[in-house]
């Protein structure tokens, strides 16, 4: 699993721990469950969100288009990405070797 941060003009920032801040807005890829989650804070730019969408899609498309792209936005977070939050808060990535 790779965390990144979206940054100005879809530029891609690898992190070690997400803080969600609601300015930001990440993208979290879990390759072992074909998954891409987009996570967005409630401050995020327009322009910002369509460049994370634009970046998943990309992603999914190079590993043959059959991946989920799931979008959390902030506060509204569901499922399995609500169960990991907390751990990727602390930089304890699912499935990475310490």
């Amino acid at each position: 699993m790779q965390l990144f941060k979206i940054k100005d003009k879809g530029k891609l920032l690898e992190l070690e721990l997400l803080e969600f801040e609601k300015n930001d807005a990440y993208l979290v890829d879990d390759e072992e469950h074909n998954t891409i989650y987009i996570w967005v804070g409630l401050k995020v730019t327009q322009g910002t969100k369509d460049s994370t969408a634009d970046i998943a899609r990309k992603l999914d498309k190079e590993r043959g288009g059959s991946a989920k792209i799931l979008i959390m936005k902030q506060k509204r977070e569901y499922g399995s990405f609500l169960s990991m939050m907390h751990d990727l808060k602390k930089g304890l990535i699912p499935g990475k070797i310490i």
